[in-house]
């Protein structure tokens, strides 16, 4: 039983972060991708990500020098913008993710270079 019940969760997990249209999503539509997705610090002690919020905003957490502004979805994707801060420069930053699972992951050719959990347990389905 128990089986199934993880089971479930992770059926109900990979259509949560889906819809079906090629445009962007209404952010009143999205709201359960919203909460903070995050993955451990290589080499070091605690956790990176970033936080979506249910208004189209986003925010880093634990990246000084990237500052996440906003988000949006289209169908199984997950874009991210906001700005790198380098030496005395700011330079536009779009990171694109995908919903695989329970995880948003980020590709490179293909293979999967970071994948991001929920630090809070998702909450499942639509606004009512």
């Amino acid at each position: 039983m128990k089986k199934l019940g993880m089971f479930a969760m992770a059926v109900l997990f990979a259509t949560a972060c889906e819809n079906q249209r090629k445009t962007a999503v209404p952010v009143e539509e999205i709201w359960y991708c919203a909460g903070e997705w995050v993955k451990p610090i290589e080499g070091q002690d605690g956790e990176e990500g970033f936080s979506l919020a249910s208004d189209g905003t986003a925010s880093s957490i634990n990246r000084a020098t990237l500052v996440y502004s906003s988000w949006e979805q289209r169908g199984d994707t997950v874009i991210i913008k906001g700005e790198s801060l380098g030496n005395g420069t700011n330079v536009p930053a779009t990171d694109t993710l995908y919903a695989r699972g329970d995880s948003l992951v980020q590709l490179y050719d293909g293979n999967v270079v970071a994948a991001y959990g929920r630090r809070d347990y998702p909450v499942y389905g639509r606004r009512r």
